[in-house]
């Protein structure tokens, strides 16, 4: 070891993308044996930058030193010759192979592949730094954190000393966030470099040594994570003093507009998703849904929208327009669309499922509306004004309308996936991880959202990870175990550890109303 403990140093680092300067000047250093947090806004430049220490990337200026040496990086190759590994927000890995096959995949061994011995070695790192993990299992049987930990594995079973990993928990669970940082903390207590790219400022504190933060592309300052707070560092990466408040109105006039009614759902392999549920929004209000993740969340609101089937129930809907009261269950998603009920999930995979990637903002404007076009031609003029004014509200960072969405940043193509359903005026609006992956200031941008549409009136059906947040936005929070309503509790009374209790065990209320004080 030398250079005074560094085993990583960028010096005068800068890269351009035609006119877009993605990142300028920026110094920054890695020690041995430490974890840093690089904090930014969405399109600051920290996937870029990163990208450029992994090779994917070449910098247009500056120079990069590994362990006191200066080194070339110009392809993932060369990083992985000096050690460094990159884990990225979209996973690459191959469905039908199993994790070993996919951790293997591209090393060039002077001998025969041996699956057995493989397989043994990547037990043996699995063991070292307490990763759960099967090595026969294939990709497609895997969980988005069972993913995540094979692309690890695939950074450490090539040697890699410094490793990066791009928003790692943005779609992992409280539970996999705290699995994730222990083996972190094992793999730095091993001398290993890291270097993790998160928005959630709590995480920031609880795993990171030290904070590097980037505002538009500059390195802004580098600071101890025990000297900082979490509103010092959302000044850093803003530029200005950001409240971390979300004001919370009182619901004004607000009627049922949406009762379900013993509603039961019922998975292929005859597995109970959804018991009994009951539960009523009114418009003007927001109701969060809170639960560990597979409680039944996703099925619900899927079962809304008419995207799964039920078992037996009601969704009765009591439409603004004429006063009827219409059970959804028996219309098509399309129909239920039209009448005003919108789902904005925001999926693990933003673009294999929310968007299209090859196509640029204004035609993922245009899926929602190309059926209501007369004649072969459709008119571009309504989605492109939508796709600005999305743009210019959520200061989406983009070049243009006409950008292809998978050459935004993750944020950003979330804001395009939020800001497309909030336009089109529901009357009820189901908001899956809206701000999953953004940014502190992002995220309360989608909060002011919310809040505008339950004063416009609408039905807001919010679900959440950060149980803080679900508590200072909703007016009631539905709690949801094992695909059963543990209860229903006033969000301005209900405290975390309530609903932390909650979320893992079954109440038995089943019915609406009864709000606990346990």
């Amino acid at each position: 070891m030398n250079n005074n403990g560094l085993a990583l140093e960028l010096k005068g680092i800068s890269k351009r993308f035609g006119s877009i300067l993605a990142n300028q000047n920026v110094n920054l250093d890695l020690r041995y044996g430490e974890i840093l947090a690089v904090l930014g806004e969405n399109g600051s430049g920290k996937t870029t930058l990163m990208n450029m220490i992994s090779g994917i990337y070449f910098p247009d200026e500056g120079q990069i030193f590994v362990n006191g040496e200066e080194v070339t990086i110009a392809s993932p190759k060369d990083a992985f010759d000096h050690k460094i590994g990159m884990i990225h927000q979209h996973f690459k890995l191959v469905d039908l192979f199993t994790a070993t096959e996919n951790i293997i995949l591209g090393i060039e061994e002077e001998k025969k592949y041996n699956l057995a011995e493989a397989e043994q070695s990547v037990c043996e790192i699995t063991e070292r730094y307490g990763f759960e993990m099967d090595p026969k299992k294939k990709i497609y049987n895997m969980s988005v954190s069972e993913k995540q930990t094979v692309e690890i594995l695939k950074v450490l079973y090539r040697g890699a000393d410094i490793l990066i990993l791009d928003e790692p928990t943005a779609v992992l669970t409280p539970q996999e966030t705290e699995k994730l940082f222990s083996v972190l903390r094992k793999m730095k207590a091993d001398g290993k470099s890291i270097i993790i790219i998160t928005h959630k400022l709590h995480e920031v504190m609880a795993i990171s040594d030290r904070v590097a933060v980037l505002r538009r592309g500059e390195h802004i300052a580098t600071v101890e994570t025990a000297g900082t707070t979490e509103t010092a560092l959302t000044e850093m990466m803003v530029g200005k003093k950001v409240s971390l408040n979300i004001e919370r109105n009182e619901p004004e006039g607000s009627v049922d507009r949406l009762e379900v009614r013993g509603v039961n759902c019922v998975s292929v392999e005859g597995v109970k998703l959804l018991d009994n549920i009951n539960f009523t929004a009114k418009g003007g209000e927001i109701l969060g849904i809170a639960g560990i993740a597979g409680s039944g969340q996703r099925e619900l609101l899927e079962a809304i929208a008419g995207l799964q089937p039920l078992e037996s129930g009601e969704i009765l809907y009591h439409n603004p327009q004429n006063g009827k009261i219409e059970n959804l269950r028996n219309k098509t998603p399309q129909q239920i669309r039209d009448l005003g009920v919108r789902l904005s999930f925001v999926p693990e995979d933003r673009l294999g499922m929310g968007l299209v990637g090859n196509m640029d903002i204004i035609d993922n404007m245009m899926l929602r509306s190309y059926r209501r076009g007369s004649g072969i031609f459709v008119d571009r003029k309504k989605p492109k004004d939508l796709a600005e004014t999305i743009i210019n509200d959520l200061q989406v960072v983009t070049p243009s309308a006409t950008t292809p969405v998978r050459r935004l940043s993750g944020g950003n193509v979330q804001k395009v996936l939020v800001g497309r359903e909030i336009a089109s005026s529901p009357t009820v609006l189901m908001a899956a991880y809206p701000v999953r992956g953004l940014d502190i200031n992002s995220s309360y941008m989608i909060y002011n959202l919310l809040n505008q549409q339950k004063k416009n009136g609408v039905a807001v059906i919010f679900v959440g990870e950060d149980l803080d947040v679900l508590l200072e936005l909703c007016d009631r929070i539905l709690v949801l175990c094992g695909g059963k309503i543990s209860d229903i509790v006033d969000g301005r009374t209900a405290k975390k550890e309530q609903l932390g209790l909650l979320m893992t065990k079954v109440n038995g209320a089943g019915k609406e109303g009864e709000v606990t004080t346990a």
